[in-house]
């Protein structure tokens, strides 16, 4: 069964890096984060944003006994949830033959799954997307251009 911790259970000013570590027997995995639960659900898939919601895309545990992986969020994409109280988690797992049907998942509700980001503000991410430009959108044009709204826990509802 594969296994997902928040690295942290909240996330302020002072580390604001949002980190996951999944722990699967399967080679790949995929992480949504969203600020409400029922967002990873398929048929709330409409009702997605860039700011409510994204996806790490498929990643590959560790070639080692344990199967472990750490996904870091990219502080552009953290800039997005600023101002909302909690940030849900899910998980996907994939065989390698077969990367469009997750084989198992891990899902929130409200009580479970998430981390705290009542402390966190735009000005304690500043310094981790100052590089990358002003607080944009992932880099993503006004309106999600370019960014994935779709995850794994859609294919597996239908």
């Amino acid at each position: 069964m594969a296994v997902i911790r928040a690295n942290r259970e909240s996330i302020d000013d002072r580390f604001s890096v949002l980190g996951f570590t999944v722990r699967s027997e399967l080679p790949l995995f995929e992480i949504a984060i969203a600020t409400d639960p029922e967002l990873l659900r398929p048929e709330r898939r409409a009702q997605r944003t860039p700011g409510n919601f994204h996806t790490s895309r498929l990643l590959r545990t560790a070639p080692s006994q344990r199967g472990e992986a750490v996904y870091l969020v990219p502080p552009e994409v953290v800039s997005r949830f600023v101002g909302q109280q909690r940030l849900y988690f899910g998980l996907a797992t994939y065989r390698e033959s077969d990367r469009s049907t997750p084989v198992s998942m891990r899902m929130p509700d409200r009580g479970t799954m998430y981390v705290s980001l009542s402390g966190l503000t735009e000005r304690g991410l500043r310094r981790s997307v100052r590089s990358r430009g002003p607080m944009s959108h992932g880099g993503a044009a006004y309106g999600g251009g370019g960014v994935e709204l779709g995850w794994g826990g859609d294919a597996a509802g239908t």
